[in-house]
């Protein structure tokens, strides 16, 4: 009979998102344990059981592990995704009047890799419906907006601050209760 070549990998650390860890869980139905070889999909081999793999670069790879018991050979593969990213964010324009809208968007992240995000206007609002938000802010001021962006893998990706100018002037008047007769 042939082996079953099942194996989990293991879940991401954000502080380390190109370290996989893989955990075998062949079953050899009967006979000996035989032979593994990993295929990392990033041109990297190994031939232990339960092996980490570091990887080089952001992508998608697939991994595929074949094991043989001698006669029988069986194989398994999962897809994994390195997602490091930052998010970089742009506001037209970055100085505004007050009252005048400006227009925030995000560089585009890969296809598939975002599960959520959520912006940060920098005045107590937060917002998560549109990737291009447009913002009317309600004071003058400097207000630092920020994007988070959370990937498959349940990592967080926050942008740097950008900054927004509202420049206004605010009226202020006292009204003399005395009057003339």
């Amino acid at each position: 009979l042939a082996p079953m070549a099942p194996f989990v990998v293991g879940p991401v650390d954000c502080a380390n998102p190109f370290l996989r860890v893989f955990t075998d869980g062949t079953n050899w139905v009967t006979g000996p344990v035989g032979t593994y070889s990993w295929d990392f999909g990033d041109g990297t081999t190994d031939n232990t059981p339960s092996p980490t793999h570091t990887y080089a670069a952001d992508g998608t790879y697939t991994v595929v592990l074949s094991v043989s018991n001698g006669t029988c050979t069986s194989t398994f593969s999962a897809v994994i995704r390195v997602i490091t990213a930052k998010p970089v964010i742009y506001a037209t324009p970055n100085v505004v009047c007050l009252g005048t809208s400006t227009a925030l968007s995000v560089d585009p992240f890969p296809p598939g890799t975002i599960t959520s995000f959520r912006w940060n206007f920098g005045d107590g609002r937060t917002g998560g419906g549109s990737s291009k938000p447009v913002v009317t802010y309600r004071n003058t001021g400097t207000y630092n907006v920020v994007y988070t962006a959370n990937d498959v893998n349940g990592c967080p990706h926050v942008s740097d601050p950008l900054t927004i100018e509202v420049n206004g002037s605010t009226s202020s008047f006292v009204v003399d209760p005395r009057q003339c007769k």
